[in-house]
């Protein structure tokens, strides 16, 4: 038999609220209070009804843009809203839950408009910046513009909210391009109430703009692929510029996916396989040394590679002692080689009160219920992508992602919500894909995957408990 949607989402109401009850009940001191866990399992369970909604009433019907994006940007304004409430009623705080790099994001943009209306030079802007890092800067920057015409926090989420339902859009469009319309339908609406993504919107974190961009750039490459209006190399090498603004490590490695894809897929075509790659790389060089960033961007590249140009070059990752500082004992095991297999996967929904420094409230705590959407689609992401695998329009995609994984799993950052954001939303292009083509195996397959996912995430939040 096949799994249909009904199925689908009966099996991750009925494992969710297993977990949930189970880890209340064993670990109560030790979880966040009844009123995280009735948010989570409230948010997961409204969410994957309008998914099975719109699956239903879109069955026989054509999926438009502009529905798509009404969908998901009213699905965002309803969980910000229950967001605010909870934080500001219940806890008199922000939306930006936990501090770390939000508050150096949001002062630098601040000082930014102060200099935009008040002293605006190019030197003044050149003094304020001087010693941070480029792929520190771009998100400041984009926040200042933000804030020069709203400064409230409020519009400011929801300007990102409106980002976010962009990137739906263009997983639908990409989805297309791979597959069809019927597999483009499934992801996008999947994606258009994906909890994880939607959070991370109201956040002032720049994994928003990064998956918004990243996408731009993969469909920006197959439109170029199929010889489609020369502008979208323009707009290809903008995103990447952005993205390099934004994590220089990530920006490598679209930039080689889409080089090596460029090189493999042109059908013997020289244009496209060398004249389009070398255009990209001089054109990003051209685009780094007129704002004065290329030496600064070529030392850390080469320092990712182990090769040392003469200069100190901080190229981030978390260590082992960061976490034992946070109570984690286990944090030893975070990268060994063994994990890679659930590396696809994670993060995990954490319930557990770990971070000894934040009790009060935790930005995971309010990821939980989306991070259990997460690990139960996983499946048929994975399988999409293994299905894929014979698919050459979908090879710079699946670059991306396991050259990222491994990236987080060598620098520690594989258990971060934040950094792992990024994969997921990738990741869902090929939902559709995993989930219309089944064997008769796949419901039994999934079956067995629900319940050894159920006790990992049990295992999981033990780990975390009992790491302290």
């Amino acid at each position: 038999m096949y799994l249909t949607t009904k199925s689908f989402v009966k099996l991750c109401l009925l494992c969710t609220l297993f977990i949930n009850i189970l880890l209340f009940t064993v670990y109560k001191k030790d979880t966040f209070s009844s009123y995280y866990y009735l948010f989570n399992f409230l948010s997961f369970f409204t969410s994957i009804l309008v998914f099975k909604y719109s699956i239903d009433r879109f069955r026989n019907k054509e999926l438009t843009t502009s529905y798509l994006f009404k969908v998901s940007i009213v699905f965002r304004i309803l969980i910000f809203c229950i967001l605010y409430y909870i934080l500001y009623y219940f806890y008199n705080a922000d939306l930006s839950i936990e501090e770390y790099d939000t508050t150096f994001y949001d002062n630098l943009g601040t000082k930014l408009v102060y200099i935009y209306k008040n002293n605006f030079s190019i030197d003044n802007i050149h003094s304020l910046i001087k010693g941070i890092e480029f792929d520190d800067l771009g998100y400041p920057f984009i926040l200042s513009l933000k804030y020069l015409f709203f400064r409230s926090i409020i519009i400011s989420k929801l300007i990102q909210a409106i980002v976010d339902s962009l990137s739906v859009v263009l997983i639908y469009k990409i989805s297309i391009d791979l597959f069809n319309s019927r597999i483009a339908k499934l992801s996008s609406l999947f994606s258009s109430i994906f909890l994880p993504m939607i959070t991370m919107a109201f956040i002032t974190t720049k994994e928003v703009y990064m998956t918004f961009f990243t996408l731009l750039c993969i469909y920006s490459y197959q439109m170029l692929s199929k010889n489609k209006s020369k502008s979208y190399i323009i707009y290809l090498i903008f995103s990447i510029l952005i993205l390099f603004s934004m994590r220089t490590v990530f920006a490598i490695i679209v930039l080689l996916s889409i080089i090596v894809s460029l090189f493999f897929n042109s059908k013997k075509s020289i244009k496209k396989k060398i004249f389009y790659p070398i255009f990209i790389f001089i054109g990003l060089l051209l685009m780094l040394g007129l704002f004065g960033f290329y030496n600064e961007v070529k030392i850390k590249t080469f320092a990712y590679a182990g090769i040392s140009l003469g200069e100190e070059s901080n190229i981030g990752g978390r260590s082992q002692d960061e976490y034992l500082m946070k109570g984690q004992s286990f944090a030893k095991y975070a990268s060994l080689p063994v994990l890679f297999t659930q590396a696809l996967i994670t993060p995990y929904p954490s319930l557990s009160l770990t971070n000894m420094q934040h009790w009060g409230i935790s930005m995971q705590w309010f990821f939980s219920g989306g991070l259990f959407l997460w690990v139960f689609s996983a499946f048929f992401c994975i399988k999409g992508m293994i299905l894929s695998l014979s698919n050459k329009k979908a090879l710079h995609i699946l670059l991306i992602i396991i050259l990222y994984t491994i990236v987080l799993l060598s620098s520690f950052y594989i258990t971060s919500i934040r950094f792992n954001i990024l994969k997921i939303n990738i990741m869902l292009i090929f939902f559709g894909y995993g989930f219309m083509y089944q064997s008769k195996k796949t419901k039994l397959t999934f079956y067995i995957y629900s319940l050894l996912i159920s006790i990992t995430i049990f295992i999981w939040n033990y780990a975390k408990i009992h790491g302290r």
